[in-house]
Parts: C-alpha cells; structure tokens; sequence
C-alpha cells in the first residue's frame, strides 16, 4: 500500500469514528443531559437507572447489527429475514421498557414529581424508545455499509493496480534481452581489432544492463536518463552496422527534472534498427527526440529493408508499447505509427504529455 492510499484511508476510517462519537454523544446528551436542563423537577434515581438501561442496550443493539445482522443478512440480501429480526429487537426494546417501568413503578413516580395525575397505560406504546431504537439501527445499518462499500472498492481498486502492474512487467519484459547477448558478441569481436574500443562499449552495455535493472522497476525515471539510456544503446547497434553514418540521433534541449516511464521509448527505436539496418541508404534510420515545456515527443523512421512478413511482426512490439501507454498515460499520449509507400520508410511519431 503506498502512502497516499494509508492516509487516504485512514482518514476516511477516522470520518467514520468522527461520525459514530458525535452519534453516541448526542444519544448521551438527549437520554442524560437534557432533562436535567429542561426539567425543574426532583428526578426519581429510578429514572437515571432506566436510562443507563436505554444507553447500555442501544450500544448492544448497534453492535449487534454491525457486527452479526448486517454482514451476514443485510449484505447477503436476506432482506426479509433481516426485517424481521430488526421488528423483534423494536418489540423487545419496548418489552424492556415497560417491564422496568411496571418493576419499579417510574411513571407514578414522575407523575407525582410533576403534580399530575397518572394517566400511565401499562400496556402503552414507548414512541421516545421506539424512535432511538430505529435511529440507532439506522445509524449502525449506514456506517457499516458504507465501511463495506469502502472496503470492497479499496480492494477493488489494489486489484485493479495489482493487474495492471503485472501487465505493465510483462510489456516490459517484451523488450528484445538478444540485444545484449548479440552486443556482448559484437564487443568481443571488436577485442581483436580495437581494444580501447571495445572497453569503451563494454562500460556503455553494463551502464545500459545497470539502468535496464534497476530504473525498470520504478514507476518514473528523468527524461535525461532514459536518453542516456538511448543514446548508449545506438551508439552500441552502430557497432554492427556496416554502415554507421546512416543512423541520425537528434536530441534536442531537454529541460531539467521532467520524468518519464523506463524503457517505454526503446520498442520504437529497437524496431528501427531490427527491421530498417541493412541498406547502405545514408540516414535510414532517423531518430529525434523532443521535449517542450510540457510534452516529450519521439520521431522514428527507418528505410524497410525487410520482407514485408517481417515487418508486420513488429507491429507486435508496438502493440505491447500502445498498451503500456494506455495503462500509463491514458489521454494523455498521442501515437501515430504506419509504413510510407512513397520512400518505403516506416514511420513512428509519439508525444506524451508529461
């Protein structure tokens, strides 16, 4: 759980505590404070005792339907067996109140305290009971749903970034690993003819594994170090290119602290040079990246030198990186992408708004 979701979610259970003290102290005050403030009568010790009755078994009730009738009947659309229970535990309320009204004989004795006449039914109706019983259910049925509500789509939602996390890794892992391996081989080659060379190429390949290991795995990296990143892995494929000069890099001014998602510009660039190095065309393989004050944009074009069987695999990799995008930056990215019959280039354009 990241930290933003623990404080959205301890605040949102601290409302609810907020909610349940406010409840109980405003039962307090109507069943304790207020007929010492609106009474101007000696009130019998019967009375206080009866009142401690009321608070004890409403804080009973509320649990009770918190914790046993709400999450076993009401959340399980047992509605009817739940309106049952919830009438017999109304009735019983008023059994208790009248039972001790009748045991120690309280409405005479408030009668008397008042100077008038008793005019008590022993069989009346407690509407003052019934009304905090339903408010008390009704409070207790509220807050529990909504806590079960909040619950489900806490879980609903680290679910939701659960899988698109794991989606995210596996697009990830669709970057080409052969390309070390074949560099590794190229480099070792190059220790034959141009020692320092290959030493210097050697130091670019364990700085690009060492980015490729430790920035995958983070959720953002600076613009400046995924171009490092690609202007070491060029540098790189230039070494197996009979031709190097036909790869153009462009980067142009890039503004300090923008971040971007790891590894989500490489795909392009890795399809340039697997399905356009070949020709001995001069710059058939052009690649310009951009940022404004707010959008970091990437060109890539390359002259197709494969069958066109082969070409349409890539379409693969793009497809992988337009998902990585949507799950990344939903309308928040442009891609356009598609083969230019007129010079046979294929041509990629992305900008994302950062």
């Amino acid at each position: 759980m990241s930290n933003r979701d623990a404080a959205s979610l301890l605040v949102r259970d601290n409302i609810g505590v907020i909610v349940q003290v406010l409840a109980w102290a405003l039962f307090g005050f109507i069943l304790f404070i207020h007929p010492v403030l609106t009474w101007s009568i000696d009130i019998p010790r019967e009375f206080w005792v009866k009142q401690v009755m009321h608070y004890t078994l409403l804080a009973g009730i509320y649990l009770l339907n918190a914790r046993v009738l709400v999450p076993r009947l009401l959340i399980n659309s047992k509605h009817v067996q739940y309106t049952l229970v919830v009438i017999l535990i109304v009735l019983l309320m008023q059994v208790a109140s009248r039972g001790f009204d009748l045991y120690t004989d309280l409405p005479r004795m408030l009668s008397r305290a008042w100077g008038v006449a008793d005019k008590h039914k022993t069989l009346s109706f407690d509407l003052f009971v019934f009304f905090l019983t339903v408010m008390v259910i009704a409070l207790s049925a509220s807050v529990t749903l909504v806590g079960y509500y909040r619950l489900n789509t806490y879980l609903k939602e680290q679910s939701e970034k659960q899988n698109i996390n794991a989606e995210l890794l596996f697009l990830r892992s669709q970057i080409n690993p052969h390309f070390f391996f074949n560099t590794l081989n190229t480099i070792y080659s190059l220790t034959y003819t141009n020692v320092e060379h290959s030493r210097e190429s050697l130091l670019r390949l364990s700085r690009m594994m060492r980015y490729a290991l430790n920035k995958n795995e983070e959720g953002l990296t600076p613009i400046s170090s995924e171009v490092s990143f690609i202007r070491d892995y060029v540098d790189l494929m230039k070494l197996r290119l009979r031709t190097p000069e036909s790869v153009a890099l462009e980067i142009h001014e890039l503004k300090n602290g923008a971040t971007v998602a790891p590894m989500l510009l490489l795909p392009f660039i890795e399809n340039a040079f697997k399905y356009g190095s070949g020709s001995d065309e001069h710059h058939n393989i052009r690649i310009v990246i951009r940022q404004t004050f707010s959008h970091l944009q990437l060109l890539v074009s390359n002259y197709i030198t494969k069958s066109v069987d082969d070409a349409h695999k890539s379409k693969v990799g793009i497809a992988n990186t337009s998902r990585r995008l949507a799950l990344l930056y939903p309308d928040k990215h442009h891609l356009k992408h598609g083969r230019n019959d007129n010079d046979n280039t294929y041509v990629v354009t992305l900008e994302i708004a950062l």
